[in-house]
């Protein structure tokens, strides 16, 4: 009998079997690709298993342990008086803001198809309420000079501030589709998401809910919507999975919105469209009220126009829940005033899987290590050849996940979109000890890492090898060649959602065709603050992250 866990493998119908025994229904094409799969990232599962520097005996919950030996708050640099810089004015009131708001939005969704539902109702009386419950000035001053404590959120922080929410995550009295037609009759949810919760207190007002790739497992043609196009070239992708969030930020209608990221579902839309994108140290903001992916690589996180904005949001959403085992004391943060950059270090990789990108996108690099190298910022360079298999080994984690998170749904899969279900029947059949050997090599790649961080306060690296990707055959242009996006997108990305890592995105110019181009910030676990330090300070002395598409004029 064929052992369906050594290579060579069973194809075909006995597949078929097989994934019955385990509890699974596939089709004859669903074993065709589950096969094709096995063949392609062999290579690289087969290196990993004979790797004999990775201990054997490492629990694998120790990734998720290695990032939350702090228990104690960490200083963060917060600052809300720029939450209003081209989407609202300080002293306008919040009926008025967001009826603003979501007419811009519908501009938006009609030109870009960024949305899935509006929240009209509930938004303009949510600001209806909030103007006749304080003066317009009390607004203007609150958002100015409210703070928050370690570990509440202050009532009127982000007071009338618009907002839009990815859908695979909860609002109140909105269904929650997770882009997926299965979804489309979903019931509203009877409470917000925590991370959502924790921004209505503050004040905010959720005004959508994003268009998003299925289950955010998916590629640019969402089943239930179709594709998100991008505002800077609408033949482009807007990225995935955060992909409608990103456009209402990139084009003026919010100044923020929160998504989810599981390979750089937040950076990766953050840097084709423009804006700054933050995926936090895993356990900092709350996943209940989410819908699923991978327990290992999920985050939830803030996406806004720039690092001040990004900041201050962040602030209001990091902090334990009791419904999350992965929060914990030390996720709340403090609020300060922000730091000065002298002294501080920069190490910049020079492995080709970092060098192997858009030219516009080293010279955005060089830029960045120039303009801080100016604030008294040093920097060194250096190989992490590691990071070079975080790639397939965080989706050797993500697909089984995400495949158990879906199996009492598995009646269901008939009507899922064929890139989910095709992602779904991998993790079906991906051998348990490569699973568990991919995991043991993330808690491999934080010693690396931390080491690299150990006399340096971040990495700096592309976000992705190129500009935002045709949706119509998911190619990007690298250097005026046409490459597979999928082969390239989350090949640097996902160095952090395998080790848990805080990664920040960043806009550091545009390409040849006038497309955006990102570079990312990798800090150490519970150091976002030093990340978005460094960006802040990039971006008031540069101007990328101001520009908007010319099509959402």
């Amino acid at each position: 009998m064929e052992d369906p866990c050594t290579p060579g493998f069973i194809t075909g119908t006995a597949l078929i079997r097989f994934a019955h025994r385990l509890g699974y229904e596939i089709t004859l094409e669903h074993a065709t690709d589950i096969d094709r799969y096995r063949e392609s990232t062999e290579p690289s599962i087969a290196a990993l298993r004979a790797r004999t520097d990775i201990s054997s005996t490492i629990d694998p919950a120790h990734i998720i342990h290695a990032v939350q030996r702090s228990a104690h708050g960490v200083e963060h640099t917060m600052n809300i008086s720029q939450l209003a810089s081209g989407s609202m004015r300080s002293h306008t009131l919040a009926h008025e803001t967001v009826a603003t708001a979501l007419a811009r939005l519908r501009v938006a969704h009609e030109r870009f198809n960024c949305t899935i539902h509006f929240l009209e109702e509930s938004a303009l009386e949510r600001a209806q309420s909030l103007d006749e419950s304080i003066t317009v000035d009390s607004i203007a001053e609150v958002a100015t000079k409210k703070s928050m404590g370690e570990s509440e959120v202050g009532p009127g922080l982000l007071a009338g501030v618009p907002f839009t929410v990815k859908d695979v995550i909860d609002v109140a009295g909105s269904p929650t589709s997770g882009g997926s037609c299965t979804g489309r009759d979903a019931k509203p949810a009877t409470r917000s998401a925590f991370a959502v919760e924790r921004l209505e207190l503050a004040g905010a007002i959720p005004i959508a809910k994003d268009s998003t790739t299925e289950f955010a497992a998916s590629g640019p043609d969402s089943p239930l919507i179709g594709v998100c196009t991008n505002p800077w070239d609408t033949s482009r992708w807007a990225g995935g999975s955060s992909s409608g969030t990103a456009v209402a930020i990139a084009t003026g209608a919010v100044p923020f919105g929160v998504g989810t990221d599981v390979g750089g579902s937040i950076r990766l839309p953050s840097a084709w469209c423009g804006i700054t994108g933050l995926k936090p140290t895993a356990g900092r903001v709350s996943r209940s009220g989410v819908i699923p992916m991978s327990w290992t690589a999920e985050v939830v996180g803030p996406m806004a126009r720039d690092a001040t904005t990004v900041s201050a949001v962040f602030s209001v959403m990091a902090g334990e829940d009791p419904d999350d085992p992965r929060t914990h004391a030390g996720s709340a943060v403090t609020a300060t005033e922000p730091r000065e950059l002298a002294g501080l270090s920069l190490v910049v990789p020079t492995d080709p899987l970092f060098k192997d990108c858009d030219a516009s996108i080293t010279r955005g690099i060089c830029e960045v290590v120039d303009v801080l190298n100016d604030e008294g910022v040093t920097n060194r360079e250096t190989q992490i050849p590691d990071a070079a298999n975080a790639h397939d080994a965080g989706y050797q984690i993500v697909f089984p996940e995400l495949a158990s998170v879906h199996r009492p749904l598995e009646t269901s899969w008939k009507d899922y979109g064929p890139m989910t279900s095709r992602r779904m029947s991998r993790g079906i059949m991906s051998p348990v000890s490569d699973y568990l050997r991919a995991q043991q090599f993330g808690h491999h790649l934080q010693t690396v890492l931390l080491r690299e961080l150990a006399e340096a306060s971040a990495i700096l690296v592309p976000t992705v090898a190129g500009s935002a990707p045709t949706h119509a055959d998911a190619m990007m242009t690298i250097n005026g060649k046409d490459v597979p996006a999928f082969g390239h997108q989350a090949r640097i990305t996902m160095i952090c959602n395998l080790t848990g890592f805080p990664g920040l995105s960043f806009p550091i110019g545009f390409d040849a065709a006038g497309l955006p181009v990102s570079g990312m910030l990798i800090g150490r676990p519970n150091e976002e603050h030093l990340l978005l330090a460094f960006a802040q300070m990039y971006q008031a002395r540069t101007f990328h992250h101001t520009k908007r598409p010319t099509l959402s004029h």
